[in-house]
């Protein structure tokens, strides 16, 4: 079970940290509390405890939304003072601002300001049961309950398809009773606890539930046995060890759906038996390859990498070529699928058993806990297992928020071309960082799929049914990407951005408001277009930085490093020749100011020998990737104050970059197969056109046609929900239909495409709208639509 504590404090500029329950410095924080972190302690039973640590309530929930059928949980009374014992629905929160609206915008620290602190037992959204005060609450409304001490068992009772809660003090139910609860999105069990009052959560089956209620569940009603937790362990260091699988793995495979129709006659134990695909002979390297193929094929698929069929691993030539070099048969590689599937959904399995607050250690040997066996192996897990968790874990979030935001788009667009630093506020990232940060961060942790303000483009007819906001997420990236925002810059080989080294500490918050934008990406599946190098992702999943990272910050210092450190492998250089060349001190220039920095005391008074050149190496790299950590870590803070940190340890920075930015390849056959026709049909000639011509588009057109007619720049990864392409007739009576360009509605999705004649004219008119249409305009006429810029 994972326990989360809401934290009794108002202060929103305070630094958000997920993992630290007694810091007075946070508004929210959780607590991971799983059954253990290695095999000896997996059969143990879990004491969940919690404990009073506010001088007002404080408020804990656990983290397993219950939204149907009939559960159990009891609570062991440690102390017998105030607490409610109960649960709270998803649209819990633990403080209710009854200031004005003017008010919330004023100092947020205002003693004055009117401030109702939510718990079990003053909130519509919460249930909560009281033995001290012997009574049952739900807001207003108050049950009789009765009177308990320490040591008694309280029972909580939730019949979620009667949608009622109910209460038993050491099995005898109490008469309070609440009938028709709000539970439309489920609730979480919780409790209300006064300071210094003590008790403990007992969740599952074999965690001593003392009495049990017929036909309702435990909360954590699924445990694994301690023999499957040693047999994964075991297969666990199997791939650790690159050793042969044990034959009862092998038994849970169906070898022989390896094979297609066409294949038939090759289905034979012999045939079988004969194909390579054990741990002995595939390396990491052919498993990690592997991995990334099936997820490209799962995305062209639009499906799960573990829904995928033997089968559709190697259907062409051109995914062959990958592992050419290792002469493999394509049922050698469709059984390692299977190898590599079955692993998976076992790793799906214990993830709950994973404690994600451990530190990643380097050594693993067979001491080492699951956590850290899991971590060292979980580059050959697919992502879906592992997304699936996560996924769970965040689920809860606001809904869509109905507040506008003002927006000057030819400000912006103004700031974005001027030199950084000089009018970063006014791009629209730096608008909306404004804006936002008088909010509370809990407004910020939004659910899947919601939208976080309105968009209004000041001075331009636009209503914000969908289409200006994502216009607005869209131009926050763009801005990201540009000369206008003092955050990032292009790489050495210019194809990624990478931080820049902070020297300014206002830069510092922008930053986390970087980090916090990648966040509600990540929480509401809206895709975001950035290119970030590879080691700011590795930073935020806690991946080690290295050499490879060095070269991408600046390859020629990566390069000249390389040759110092390999000069050995030269036979014509002595060690006397690279003495007298190579004309180095232990100093290096600065990246944000060029100053003489000295890597050791004195560094500028001792040259680079050829005996001490690892250690000069070692220490420019070191000192080069740190320059980048304090952006990397102010990142890391926005990110955390939306996502927890250590949740994110579950992926690999390439997985991490696809569920905040998605796949960066627009393919026309999935937008092909999502889209609906209205007033035309998909056999008319001019509709024929338009997907030769998209067909004909790079993927930098093919972008830029999204954002004309969707107002972002990437398709949906995975699961498109309602979401589909319309292509529509067109209205308008224009003179050369030819000449006619077409109209889309952002909002919807939707192109009204003219009845173009040619193929031509149809590509060359749907590129130009592309490339030169790209206001969001035509909702209503205004009149004086710039004055309002021009203040």
């Amino acid at each position: 079970a994972i326990i989360h504590k809401f934290e009794n404090n108002n202060n929103n500029s305070k630094e958000f940290n997920w993992f630290s329950p007694k810091s007075s410095e946070t508004n929210v924080c959780c607590a991971q509390l799983y059954p253990g972190t290695n095999i000896n302690q997996l059969n143990l039973p879990v004491e969940t405890t919690i404990e009073g640590i506010s001088d007002n309530l404080t408020t804990y929930y656990i983290d397993r939304l219950l939204s149907k059928g009939k559960y159990y949980f009891e609570v062991i009374l440690e102390t017998g003072g105030e607490m409610w014992i109960g649960c709270i629905n998803s649209k819990f929160t633990v403080i209710s601002d009854l200031a004005t609206s003017e008010e919330n915008t004023d100092n947020n620290n205002d003693s004055t300001k009117k401030i109702k602190e939510n718990n079990l037992s003053n909130c519509e959204n919460g249930w909560g049961y009281n033995g001290l005060s012997e009574e049952c609450k739900n807001g207003t409304e108050t049950k009789s309950g009765k009177k308990w001490a320490a040591g008694d068992i309280i029972g909580c009772v939730l019949n979620l398809t009667k949608k009622k809660i109910k209460w038993t003090v050491n099995g005898t139910y109490i008469s309070g009773t609440f009938k028709y609860m709000s539970i439309e999105e489920g609730i979480y069990p919780a409790i209300s606890i006064a300071k210094n009052q003590r008790c403990t959560f007992v969740l599952g089956d074999n965690l001593k539930i003392k009495h049990k209620v017929t036909g309702f569940e435990s909360i954590c009603k699924e445990q694994m046995s301690i023999d499957k937790q040693i047999f994964i362990i075991e297969i666990i260091d199997c791939f650790l060890a690159r050793s042969n699988l044990p034959a009862k793995f092998m038994k849970l495979i169906d070898l022989k759906t390896i094979y297609e129709e066409s294949d038939k006659e090759k289905e034979n134990e012999e045939n079988i038996n004969s194909l390579r695909f054990d741990n002995n002979f595939w390396q990491l390297e052919m498993d990690q390859l592997l991995i990334a193929n099936v997820l490209e094929i799962a995305l062209k698929k639009e499906t799960d990498c573990m829904k995928l069929k033997a089968n559709d691993i190697w259907k062409t030539n051109e995914q062959l070529t990958p592992f050419a070099k290792f002469k493999v048969s394509k049922f050698e590689v469709r059984v390692r699928y299977l190898i590599l599937r079955k692993f998976s959904e076992l790793i799906e399995d214990i993830l709950p058993f994973v404690d994600l607050s451990q530190p990643i250690e380097t050594t693993i040997n067979a001491e080492s806990s699951l956590t850290q066996r899991f971590f060292a192996i979980k580059s050959l897990v697919f992502l879906d297992a592992k997304r699936s968790l996560f996924d769970k874990l965040i689920s809860s979030g606001s809904s869509s928020s109905d507040t506008e935001i003002d927006l000057f788009l030819k400000r912006g667009m103004n700031a974005r071309n001027t030199p950084q630093a000089a009018r970063w506020a006014d791009t629209i990232f730096g608008q909306i960082y404004k804006k936002l940060s008088t909010w509370k961060i809990t407004q910020l942790r939004a659910s899947k799929d919601s939208k976080l303000w309105k968009a209004k483009f000041v001075g331009l007819g636009s209503t914000d049914a969908g289409g200006p906001y994502r216009e607005s997420i869209t131009m926050m990236c763009d801005d990201l990407q540009s000369s206008g925002l003092p955050l990032l810059e292009l790489n050495a080989n210019g194809d990624r951005y990478i931080a820049r080294v902070i020297s300014n500490s206002d830069y510092e918050q922008l930053f986390e408001f970087m980090g916090k934008f990648l966040g509600m990406g990540m929480r509401t599946h809206h895709t975001l277009c950035l290119q970030l190098a590879p080691m700011i992702w590795k930073f935020l999943c806690w991946q080690s930085l290295g050499r490879a990272d060095l070269a991408d910050v600046d390859s020629e210092l990566a390069k000249a490093m390389m040759d110092i450190l390999t000069i050995d492998q030269d036979t014509t250089v002595t060690a006397e020749e690279f003495n007298s060349s190579i004309c180095r001190s232990f100093i290096i220039s600065s990246s944000d100011s060029n100053n003489e920095i000295e890597l050791i005391p004195n560094g500028r008074n001792i040259p680079v020998t050829y005996n001490n050149r690892q250690e000069y190496v070692r220490l420019v790299e070191q000192y080069r990737l740190l320059e980048f950590i304090p952006a990397l870590k102010a990142i890391a803070r926005g990110l955390g104050a939306i996502v927890p940190l250590n949740l994110l340890k579950l992926f690999n920075w390439n997985e991490l970059e696809l569920l905040i930015c998605g796949s960066q390849k627009i393919d026309v056959d999935i937008l092909r197969k999502h889209t609906k026709y209205e007033s035309v049909q998909e056999t008319d000639q001019h509709v024929q056109f338009f997907w030769r011509a998209l067909e004909t588009f790079s993927q930098d057109q093919l972008a830029k046609f999204l954002r004309f007619a969707w107002g972002r720049q990437t398709l949906p990864v995975g699961d498109w929900g309602e979401i589909a392409f319309k292509i529509q007739g067109y209205s308008r009576n224009v003179a050369s239909i030819n000449s006619a360009l077409p109209e889309s509605h952002t909002c919807f999705f939707s192109l009204d495409l003219p009845r173009y004649t040619n193929a031509e004219a149809c590509r060359e008119r749907i590129l130009y709208a592309c490339e030169h249409c790209t206001a969001i305009d035509a909702d209503f006429e205004v009149t004086n639509r710039w004055n309002a810029e021009d203040e």
